[in-house]
Protein backbone atom coordinates (compact mmCIF):
# COMPACT_ATOMS: atom_id res chain seq x y z
CA UNK A 1 0.00 0.00 0.00
CA UNK A 2 1.63 3.59 -0.82
CA UNK A 3 1.16 6.59 1.19
CA UNK A 4 2.20 10.04 0.36
CA UNK A 5 3.88 12.04 3.63
CA UNK A 6 4.65 15.49 3.43
CA UNK A 7 7.59 16.90 5.29
CA UNK A 8 8.34 20.51 6.08
CA UNK A 9 10.84 22.02 3.52
CA UNK A 10 13.43 22.15 6.92
CA UNK A 11 13.28 18.63 7.97
CA UNK A 12 13.34 17.57 4.68
CA UNK A 13 16.83 19.17 3.69
CA UNK A 14 18.24 17.91 7.24
CA UNK A 15 17.12 14.11 6.38
CA UNK A 16 18.42 14.73 2.82
CA UNK A 17 21.83 15.85 4.55
CA UNK A 18 22.43 12.64 6.91
CA UNK A 19 20.52 9.84 4.23
CA UNK A 20 20.85 8.97 0.80
CA UNK A 21 18.04 8.87 -1.54
CA UNK A 22 17.30 5.59 -1.99
CA UNK A 23 17.31 5.07 1.77
CA UNK A 24 14.97 7.71 2.66
CA UNK A 25 11.93 5.26 2.64
CA UNK A 26 13.28 2.46 5.19
CA UNK A 27 14.43 5.58 7.22
CA UNK A 28 11.05 6.86 7.34
CA UNK A 29 9.41 3.54 7.79
CA UNK A 30 11.48 2.57 10.54
CA UNK A 31 10.83 5.80 12.48
CA UNK A 32 6.64 5.15 11.95
CA UNK A 33 7.21 1.36 13.15
CA UNK A 34 9.03 2.83 16.24
CA UNK A 35 6.13 5.52 16.58
CA UNK A 36 3.67 2.96 16.34
CA UNK A 37 5.39 0.48 19.21
CA UNK A 38 5.16 3.66 21.27
CA UNK A 39 1.91 3.99 21.05
CA UNK A 40 0.96 0.70 21.77
CA UNK A 41 3.21 0.46 24.65
CA UNK A 42 1.60 3.25 26.16
CA UNK A 43 -1.92 2.66 25.48
CA UNK A 44 -1.36 -0.95 27.07
CA UNK A 45 0.39 0.96 30.04
CA UNK A 46 -2.41 3.45 30.26
CA UNK A 47 -5.63 0.29 30.10
CA UNK A 48 -3.31 -1.97 32.56
CA UNK A 49 -3.34 1.55 35.03
CA UNK A 50 -7.20 1.84 34.39
CA UNK A 51 -7.51 -1.86 34.96
CA UNK A 52 -5.57 -1.28 38.46
CA UNK A 53 -7.26 2.08 39.38
CA UNK A 54 -11.35 0.43 38.41
CA UNK A 55 -10.02 -2.69 40.81
CA UNK A 56 -8.79 -0.86 43.47
CA UNK A 57 -12.18 0.97 43.75
CA UNK A 58 -14.11 -2.09 43.88
CA UNK A 59 -11.82 -3.40 46.55
CA UNK A 60 -12.15 -0.52 48.64
CA UNK A 61 -15.75 -0.71 48.03
CA UNK A 62 -16.41 -3.92 48.77
CA UNK A 63 -13.94 -3.00 51.97
CA UNK A 64 -16.31 -0.29 52.90
CA UNK A 65 -19.11 -2.91 52.79
CA UNK A 66 -18.06 -6.02 54.56
CA UNK A 67 -17.72 -3.73 57.80
CA UNK A 68 -19.61 -4.92 60.87
CA UNK A 69 -22.92 -2.74 61.57
CA UNK A 70 -21.06 -0.44 63.86
CA UNK A 71 -18.22 0.52 61.71
CA UNK A 72 -15.29 -1.10 63.13
CA UNK A 73 -12.94 -3.31 61.67
CA UNK A 74 -12.30 -6.42 63.16
CA UNK A 75 -9.37 -6.78 65.29
CA UNK A 76 -6.66 -8.97 64.19
CA UNK A 77 -4.81 -12.03 66.28
CA UNK A 78 -0.66 -10.64 66.08
CA UNK A 79 0.81 -12.25 68.78
CA UNK A 80 3.91 -13.27 68.57
CA UNK A 81 4.62 -10.88 65.37
CA UNK A 82 6.93 -8.74 63.66
CA UNK A 83 6.60 -5.55 65.63
CA UNK A 84 4.96 -6.82 68.65
CA UNK A 85 6.54 -5.36 71.69
CA UNK A 86 8.55 -2.39 73.20
CA UNK A 87 10.40 0.06 71.68
CA UNK A 88 13.15 -1.19 73.76
CA UNK A 89 12.95 -4.45 72.49
CA UNK A 90 12.94 -3.45 68.83
CA UNK A 91 15.78 -1.29 69.94
CA UNK A 92 18.05 -4.18 71.51
CA UNK A 93 17.32 -6.28 68.31
CA UNK A 94 18.39 -3.39 65.50
CA UNK A 95 21.66 -4.52 63.76
CA UNK A 96 24.91 -3.67 64.77
CA UNK A 97 26.30 -1.24 61.52
CA UNK A 98 29.20 -2.82 60.02
CA UNK A 99 30.86 -0.11 58.48
CA UNK A 100 34.87 0.56 58.02
CA UNK A 101 36.38 3.43 59.54
CA UNK A 102 35.24 5.26 62.74
CA UNK A 103 32.48 3.04 63.21
CA UNK A 104 34.05 -0.37 63.11
CA UNK A 105 36.15 0.19 65.96
CA UNK A 106 33.87 -2.17 67.73
CA UNK A 107 32.66 0.17 70.07
CA UNK A 108 28.70 1.09 69.75
CA UNK A 109 29.24 4.47 71.35
CA UNK A 110 31.68 6.00 69.31
CA UNK A 111 29.12 7.10 66.49
CA UNK A 112 26.82 8.98 68.53
CA UNK A 113 29.66 10.44 70.86
CA UNK A 114 31.90 12.49 67.96
CA UNK A 115 29.49 14.82 67.63
CA UNK A 116 29.61 15.75 71.25
CA UNK A 117 33.00 15.29 72.57
CA UNK A 118 36.05 15.96 71.39
CA UNK A 119 38.42 12.28 69.65
CA UNK A 120 40.88 10.83 72.43
CA UNK A 121 42.86 7.88 71.29
CA UNK A 122 41.68 4.94 73.19
CA UNK A 123 44.33 2.42 74.94
CA UNK A 124 45.17 -0.29 72.58
CA UNK A 125 46.00 -2.58 75.30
Amino acid sequence: MGMTIYLDDDLDARLRQLVSDHDIDRVIGEAVVEKVVALEAEQRARARRERIEREMKEGYLAAATDRDASGTWEVADVEGQPGEGSIEDAQSRRPRPRSLGIGASGYADTARRTGAERATPRPWR
